[in-house]
């Protein structure tokens, strides 16, 4: 087996050693999820079966460095928790960057709350709801984005 390492440092003049490998890895190539869009302050060397490795070879000798998003899909999570008393949080994740609104309906179909309404980036997000000003009960929760929608049910026990 041939094994690559990998080094991470927060400075150019660091000195890679067991304390700041970050990975030791049969992959090629290998995607640093620990450190999204970092860089620089890589080293990468290749382990034999031995366990030795060769010379490293410095940051700037790195070909094919490659940004890589996480991407998400545009949902919405079930609130967590649920039931819940006073309080709950909303996740939902944007595939792309879109305009977001949140709103909170009584069983009666009523908007009683909009929690969110602006355009973000594309990511993961946690809104938290806060019960106390409204009655114990089944509320639904409305997520909707540029061309998608998606409810979920909560209930509020006091």
């Amino acid at each position: 087996h041939q094994y690559m390492a990998v080094y991470a440092g927060h400075f150019d003049a660091y000195v890679p050693d067991f304390g700041n490998r970050i990975a030791l890895t049969t992959d090629d190539p290998y995607l640093d999820v620990a450190h999204p869009g970092w860089r620089s302050g890589y080293y990468i060397s290749s382990v034999n079966d031995l366990w030795q490795e060769s010379d490293l070879v410095a940051p700037g000798e790195v070909i094919g460095v490659e940004d890589e998003t996480p991407s998400y899909p545009t949902q919405l999570s079930q609130n967590y928790p649920n039931p819940f008393n006073p309080t709950t949080v909303v996740s939902f994740t944007l595939a792309r960057d879109a305009a977001v609104t949140i709103e909170i309906f009584d069983v009666a179909g009523h908007k009683v709350e909009t929690l969110l309404q602006e355009r973000l980036e594309a990511g993961r997000y946690e809104i938290p709801f806060d019960g106390r000003r409204h009655a114990s009960g089944v509320y639904f929760c409305r997520f909707q984005t540029d061309g998608y929608s998606e409810v979920r049910k909560m209930a509020l026990v006091k």
